[in-house]
This record gives C-alpha cells, sequence and structure tokens, in this order.
C-alpha cells in the first residue's frame, strides 16, 4: 500500500497487494487490485493467473477460466496457470477437459505435485481408479507430506473396497494433520464397512469434536458424521442411540432425505 501510495501506477505493487488480500481471503479485494494491475499492465501473465486463481475460490469457475486462457495466451509454457484451468475445469465437472489441461501442465512441469493430484481426481469422478490412484502416487511421490492427496487416495481405494489399504492412507493423512474432520470421517467409514463399528464411532466423534470439515473439493458437513454415527449405531442394534444421532443430523439439515428415513427405520425397531 506505501509503494502505490508513492507509485500509483506500478502494476508489480498492485499485484503484490492482490497476492496478500488472497491470502487473507478478501477475495473480493483482491480481485479489485487484480484488475488494476492488469489495467496498468494488460500483458501480465501473472496477475491473470492470479486472478483466475482468486476467482475460483469465488466459485466464478466460468470466469476463472477466461483469467487462466489470458495468462496461456500471454505465456504459453506456464505450467500454473494450465493446472489451474485444468482444476476449474474439474470443479465444473468437465473431466475430460480438465484432464487435457493437467496433461499439458504435467508436460511443462513434470514435478506439479498439485497437477497431479487434480488429475487423480478427475480421473477418480471418471471412475478410472487405477489411473487415479497412479496420479495420486505421483503427487505424494513429489510431496509425502501432500494431505489431499492421502485423502483421496483412501477414498480411491475405499470405492476398490481395498479397505484396509484405504485405512492406511487415512491413518497416514491423520499423522500429518490430525485436525481434519473429512479425514476422520471417511476412516470412520471404511472403519464401518470392516464392521469394526465401535471403531468407527470413535472416528465419527472425533471429527464431530474437531468440527472442521471445509476442504477444498470435499462436501461434508457435521451433519454427515452424525448420520453415518447413527448408521453404526443401528447396525450395532443400539436403536435408541442411532436415533438421537439421526435427529442431531435432521436437526443440522432438515431435508436431509437419508437421515429421515434411516430415523423411521430405527424407530419402528425400537417398537
Amino acid at each position: 500500500s506505501y509503494l502505490i501510495q508513492l507509485k500509483p501506477d506500478f502494476a508489480e505493487a498492485w499485484y503484490n497487494r492482490s497476492f496478500a488480500l488472497g491470502n487473507l481471503k478478501r477475495y473480493q479485494e483482491a480481485i479489485a487490485s487484480y484488475d488494476m494491475a492488469i489495467q496498468l499492465k494488460p500483458d501480465y501473465p501473472v496477475a491473470w493467473y492470479g486472478r483466475g486463481f482468486v476467482l475460483g475460490n469465488l466459485k466464478r469457475y466460468q470466469e476463472a477460466i477466461s483469467s487462466f486462457d489470458k495468462a496461456i495466451q500471454l505465456k504459453s509454457y506456464y505450467a500454473e496457470a494450465w493446472g489451474g484451468r485444468g482444476q476449474t475445469l474439474g470443479d465444473l465437472k468437465r473431466y475430460q477437459e480438465a484432464i487435457a489441461s493437467l496433461d499439458k501442465a504435467i508436460q511443462l512441469k513434470p514435478d506439479y505435485p498439485e497437477a497431479w493430484f487434480s488429475r487423480g481426481f478427475a480421473l477418480r469422478e471418471l471412475k478410472r481408479y487405477q489411473e487415479a490412484i497412479a496420479s495420486l502416487d505421483k503427487a505424494i511421490q513429489l510431496n509425502p507430506d501432500y494431505i489431499p492427496a492421502w485423502y483421496r487416495r483412501g477414498y480411491v481405494l475405499d470405492e476398490l473396497k481395498r479397505y484396509e489399504e484405504a485405512l492406511q492412507n487415512y491413518d497416514k493423512a491423520i499423522s500429518i494433520n490430525p485436525n481434519s474432520s473429512p479425514i476422520w470421517h471417511n476412516k470412520g467409514i471404511t472403519l464401518a464397512n470392516l464392521k469394526r463399528y465401535e471403531q468407527a464411532i470413535v472416528a465419527y466423534d472425533k471429527a464431530l469434536q474437531i468440527n472442521q470439515y471445509f476442504r477444498e473439493n470435499i462436501d461434508l458437513t457435521n451433519a454427515d458424521s452424525w448420520y453415518a454415527r447413527g448408521l453404526a449405531l443401528f447396525a450395532m442394534k443400539r436403536y435408541q442411540d442411532a436415533i438421537s444421532s439421526f435427529d442431531k443430523a435432521i436437526s443440522l439439515r432438515s431435508d436431509f432425505a437419508d437421515a429421515i428415513k434411516a430415523r423411521a427405520v430405527a424407530q419402528k425397531w425400537l417398537r
């Protein structure tokens, strides 16, 4: 801000301000600063890239892609812009196009773990599970502490019913960051699939205690953990406790159809 006061037509100062605002999650202000940087210096690929990244955080995906496209037009070998474009196409569920962009990013920058991760995510959505695991393996090879890759790898292994391997992946993610509700929640799901219901309940309780659900590309809330907890209790024939968990899920999400149905079944068994 001091530099901008001294020299208001200094595009790099506006860019640095935008970057700082983005890190503070002050996204609207960040976009306004990126716009100012671009107005002063239209051929500024890193500003177009940053603008796209912030627009993606605001779920303004089509605008984000336009910004990434502009960055790529100015700098065709800009791996991060290709990666951001691919991730955003994935957010729009345009997975084949996402993979094409991510392949370009990886071609330009093979040691790009975020691109390998986003590629794995898109492949999983297309049910190309083995290829997804291979991409996630590459992300982990490049960054062994990459929590989203361990988490997503566990998720894919769950879908392949390779539950013990999935647990190992969730445990690895938890060893890096023990304070992520989605990881504990999914560990609970896997334990329930293995009929280890008591341990599953412990995992759900941990997820609820932490109450940190928001993660990029993960659509989970505490209502989901209360519902899953209820299912585990129901499987143990603890119907009253299950009803209490379903009640909690419904209080948090009044239109939670699966929880409403499960509660009705538990009430029937209780009678």
